[in-house]
């Protein structure tokens, strides 16, 4: 078997360290920041002049999941050419998790392949999407069906601009950070089960930690075939939601998104892999607490399915799942069928 890449995983995550960020800027030809109307409102001018970048170029998208796309990819390589980037160039990832998510695919991809580093400036970037090396954009509807595994050259967070942040956003942030520690990290769980409000997710030691779970499954399974997969509890449900949103011209948050995930794909691991039902209800009163949980009906558990169809842990017709044997440990691989899915989505499971 090929050994793990030395590249992945082993890129520096730097907490507010400007002068490393400016080092690491100095070595390139070429530097671009990629972020959103949003967040260039709130964060671009601080980064700018701290990081001390003189007259660097901007290219900025529409905030929002709709615009992960392959028009805004187009966008996006039109300004690397009109900049004259080439391939010592450096991409820099100023945003939440569509940012990070097309930036790092755009650069994956143009002249074959040039460095960029992640900036994220929600709590859902800094200890999901700006960690791993997954790339992406949406197509046809569907989340996250086309992208790479690339490794970001570095990942910088400066914890100030949570401070940002309306309470909604950060809720992204914290659904992920329950779903790390229900599959990696009982006791990461254990701390984060007794916080009350939103804004206590953001203490930099829960953020390392749950960081560096993540990073240490990630250098185990690098392209998601074997225990990586447990990073998707709850988004099996979570993804298909999304995709059923966005067919109809709406929008859910991921992280309520995933928050539903994970409250349906824990009753579920009851059956499917051993889940108590004791700690099941534990978890449903945490996700209670943050998060609204909905209800579907049959026709919709069923579209759902169908969506579920198109994930990329599907094979054939049959949908893997994740389920927890415990809160702490997670089992992946689980082949789900349709008519247990629409059962318990429907109600007829709860």
């Amino acid at each position: 078997m090929r050994s793990v890449p030395t590249e992945w995983e082993s890129y520096p995550i730097w907490y507010a360290d400007y002068d490393a960020l400016r080092h690491l800027i100095g070595g390139y030809s070429k530097v671009m920041v990629l972020t959103d109307e949003l967040v260039a409102r709130h964060v671009l001018k601080d980064f700018i002049q701290q990081s001390k970048m003189v007259s660097v170029p901007v290219v900025t998208l529409p905030p929002g999941e709709i615009h992960k796309d392959i028009e805004s990819c187009r966008h996006i390589w039109d300004a690397m050419l009109r900049h004259g980037m080439d391939r010592q160039s450096l991409l820099i990832n100023l945003g939440g998790g569509v940012i990070t998510d097309i930036g790092g695919f755009c650069a994956s991809v143009y002249k074959r392949g040039i460095d960029f580093m992640h900036v994220p400036t929600t709590l859902l970037a800094m200890v999901d999407a700006a960690i791993g090396g997954k790339t992406g954009i949406d197509w046809r509807g569907y989340k996250n069906q086309i992208g790479t595994y690339c490794p970001p050259k570095a990942v910088f967070i400066d914890l100030r601009w949570l401070d940002s942040l309306p309470s909604r956003e950060v809720k992204n942030g914290v659904a992920e950070m329950l779903k790390i520690a229900l599959v990696a990290d009982a006791e990461l769980w254990s701390q984060l089960k007794d916080l009350e409000e939103v804004r206590d997710f953001g203490q930099q030691n829960l953020i390392e930690r749950a960081i560096e779970q993540k990073r240490a499954i990630v250098r185990r399974d690098v392209r998601d075939r074997g225990v990586r997969q447990i990073l998707n509890f709850g988004h099996t449900v979570g993804h298909a939601l999304e995709s059923w949103y966005m067919h109809r011209s709406r929008h859910i948050a991921h992280g309520r998104a995933v928050a539903i995930g994970m409250y349906y794909e824990s009753r579920l691991s009851v059956a499917k892999a051993g889940l108590s039902s004791r700690a099941c209800d534990e978890i449903a009163e945490v996700l209670h607490r943050f998060f609204k949980i909905s209800g579907f009906s049959k026709e919709e558990a069923k579209e759902l399915w169908r969506n579920m169809l198109f994930d990329k842990k599907t094979l054939g017709n049959t949908v893997y799942g994740v389920g927890l044997r415990s809160i702490g440990r997670a089992e992946w691989g689980i082949a789900l069928s349709e008519d247990e899915v629409v059962s318990l989505l429907s109600g007829a499971g709860k």
